[in-house]
């Protein structure tokens, strides 16, 4: 049946509706599985599942970086991958600097041969394994499974630019020199759960660093 004119008028007040939870930093996307250790104000300790990890790398300014590279996970996600099926939304969404999201092991990075190069990411939805993950059909997207770590958060609202990532940082880092249990193995990451309709104060940003235990046995998910 053709719209009617009240039809097309109602359009984009329903589309307005939909939109207002995240407007307000109400998230109904997927986000990764994990539990809390330690709790301190706004910084935790996490144990996370397992995941799959969808990644680019783009040169750039942070801002630049960002920008294109939200731009080409989200063609993945939606429907340029092998399956031509469009995935759910995740988050959070992932951006570090250097070549690639550094989870579990060391990663020593030239910022100056690096300063240009920024990495970004995005989580696969649970219901995928290594099994069947739909591929990407764009070459500088790659797929990695990445399995169950220890992370400390920190977590802050507001707009995000390179001098905030850097600015939480350290704040991170000063923390976890208090936790004498762990130790961290990856350079810092932001972590970005809101886009830009959300606004700013109720935006929800982390820090975050992958971390090993020094004194005791990890635990796992079952």
């Amino acid at each position: 049946m053709p719209a009617t004119p009240i039809d097309r008028r109602l359009t984009p007040v329903t589309g307005l509706m939909k939109s207002l939870p995240g407007i307000f930093g109400i998230r109904l996307d997927e986000e990764v599985k994990y539990y809390v250790i330690t709790r301190d104000h706004e910084r935790q300790i996490r144990k996370y599942r397992p995941f799959i990890l969808a990644q680019t790398m783009v040169r750039g300014t942070f801002e630049i970086a960002r920008d294109l590279g939200i731009r080409r996970l989200e063609l993945y996600l939606n429907g340029h991958n092998s399956f031509r099926e469009r995935l759910p939304s995740t988050t959070p969404f992932f951006q570090s600097r250097g070549d690639r999201l550094s989870f579990t092991s060391p990663l020593e990075i030239d910022r100056h041969a690096h300063e240009e190069n920024w990495v970004l990411g995005i989580i696969l939805p649970a219901r995928f394994s290594v099994n069947n993950m739909p591929q990407p059909l764009e070459k500088n997207i790659k797929l990695l499974k990445i399995p169950s770590q220890i992370v400390a958060a920190s977590r802050y609202s507001g707009v995000n630019s390179e001098e905030v990532m850097n600015r939480e940082s350290q704040k991170l880092l000063i923390w976890l020199e208090k936790q004498k249990n762990y130790k961290s193995i990856s350079e810092p990451r932001f972590a970005q759960y809101d886009g830009p309709i959300v606004i700013p104060i109720f935006r929800r940003n982390e820090i975050q660093l992958s971390l090993i235990e020094t004194d005791r046995p990890q635990k796992s998910f079952h």
